[in-house]
C-alpha cells in the first residue's frame, strides 16, 4: 500500500505534517492546537479543528520553526498576534503531499 505524507517548507526544510488527537499534543502555551520538533523535523495539529483555525496554526507553528531556526526567541503572545494578522490578510502555508516510498522487506536486506 502506498502512503502520503503531509510536508510543509520552513527556512528550506521539509517538515512532516502530523494531525493527532488533541489529547496527544501537550503544548501549554498553544491551547493544544499544534507544536512543532525542530530535531524531529515535524510539525503536529490536533486533528480536531476547523480548516480557518488549521490554517492560522500552521503560520503559528511556522513562525516558531523561523524563530528558533534563526535563534529568536518571540514571545509566544507575539506569534499569537503575527500569525493571526498573516493569516487575517490572507497569507497561508502551503502544504504537499508527498509519496513515501515502500519499506524495504527483512527477506530481502543484504548484510
Amino acid at each position: 500500500m502506498i502512503k502520503q505524507r503531509e510536508t510543509m517548507d520552513i527556512c528550506g526544510a521539509e517538515f512532516e505534517v502530523r494531525t493527532r488527537d488533541r489529547e496527544v499534543i501537550s503544548v501549554k502555551s498553544d491551547s493544544n492546537f499544534g507544536s512543532i520538533d525542530l530535531v524531529e523535523g515535524i510539525v503536529y495539529l490536533n486533528g480536531t479543528m476547523s480548516k480557518p483555525i488549521r490554517d492560522n496554526t500552521l503560520i503559528h507553528e511556522w513562525l516558531h520553526g523561523v524563530g528558533q531556526t534563526y535563534g529568536v526567541d518571540f514571545p509566544e503572545i507575539h506569534i499569537c498576534a503575527i500569525a493571526s494578522e498573516l493569516y487575517r490578510k490572507g497569507f497561508r502555508i502551503e502544504t504537499k503531499r508527498v509519496t513515501m516510498p515502500p519499506k524495504a522487506s527483512g527477506r530481502n536486506r543484504r548484510s
